[in-house]
């Protein structure tokens, strides 16, 4: 029988610094007046990355909160075990 659980890892301290480093936001803002003098290709294009980039933004945010807290930071990932794994 196949089910999900949560398995937690250690972001490595080099990810932590990479982080850190990483401008905020990833993807620069632009004014409304700024997207209207582009086609809506490249708004449509813009309003993906940046959604992309504010889900990554915070994601970044969330470990390095809990890094400032705790001194270090996990990931948390969902992976499919079966009954017999589960044992081991």
């Amino acid at each position: 029988m196949k089910r999900t659980k949560v398995v937690k890892t250690r972001v490595p301290q080099k990810f932590i610094e990479y982080m850190m480093r990483t401008p905020h936001p990833i993807c620069d803002g632009l004014s409304e007046d700024e997207l209207a003098k582009h086609t809506e290709e490249f708004r449509e294009g813009y309003a993906k990355r940046k959604f992309k980039s504010d889900k990554i933004r915070a994601y970044y945010d969330a470990l390095l909160d809990q890094y400032k807290e705790k001194g270090f930071a996990e990931d948390e990932a969902e992976v499919e075990v079966t009954d017999d794994e589960e044992e081991n």
